[in-house]
């Protein structure tokens, strides 16, 4: 969205904003120590992998698919909730200029994620309070999860 006003302004440039310049900045002066990138958002319950901004398959996409899937069954034996795993563009649309794939093909990092948070649409964007520390809970088995399945 090019409208200043909209909540989906996508800013007058690729990253342009200086708080993503600094997380690009810092990112870069560590890429050879970095060998996990996990962006948290919401709302959807997946977790996914590039691509996003293109289809096909990356050299990884089973080993990702086989990390997000053991994830999503700890998260499900934790809380009971569902989470879908796959690419990006596979599981919600085409998504230029996420962080993601910039992580895995401009940083090298070949563990990229995002994990869309509850809800799967009631909520949306305004998750009722009283489910903040549950979805911090399962977000956080989840991610010690995927950890566990990086190798050292």
């Amino acid at each position: 969205m090019h409208n200043p006003l909209s909540d989906a302004y996508i800013g007058p440039s690729a990253m342009s904003e200086v708080e993503t310049q600094a997380i690009v900045n810092t990112l870069s002066e560590v890429k050879h120590r970095v060998k996990l990138f996990i962006t948290l958002h919401s709302y959807g319950q997946y977790i996914a992998f590039p691509w996003g901004s293109k289809l096909g398959h990356i050299d990884e996409f089973y080993t990702l698919k086989a990390i997000g899937t053991r994830a999503a069954d700890v998260i499900k034996n934790y809380s009971g909730t569902e989470y879908r795993v796959g690419s990006i563009i596979q599981l919600m649309y085409p998504c230029t200029g996420n962080s993601v794939d910039w992580a895995y093909a401009e940083l090298g990092v070949k563990h990229s994620f995002v994990i869309e948070l509850r809800d799967k649409g009631r909520e949306k964007f305004e998750l009722d309070p009283r489910h903040i520390i549950p979805v911090g809970e399962e977000t956080w088995n989840g991610i010690r999860s995927i950890i566990a399945d990086i190798p050292q």
